[in-house]
């Protein structure tokens, strides 16, 4: 998570930045940061492909919602080894 707030920190010039978890009934973890920033992220630089690649070796899955103008909503789902 410190690396989309440092994300949001550096490119996005978002006055704010939520952060939300919780799990599902289908034993998925949903962590969703949620900026109103400028928009635009996109997968060619470090920080964002580094998150893909950790969350997809998990098993889990990575969607990027940033369209140009903002917001930008990054969504990490994994599966949940307790349930």
């Amino acid at each position: 998570m410190s690396e989309l707030f440092t994300n949001v920190a550096r490119h996005a010039r978002a006055e704010t930045v939520r952060l939300s978890a919780r799990q599902t009934t289908e034993g998925t973890v949903l962590v969703t940061v949620h900026d109103d920033g400028r928009g635009g992220a996109r997968l060619d630089g470090t920080g964002l492909v580094g998150i893909v690649d950790r969350i997809e070796t998990l098993g889990g899955n990575v969607t990027i919602d940033s369209p140009a103008g903002g917001p930008t909503r990054v969504t990490l789902e994994v599966s949940c080894a307790s349930s």
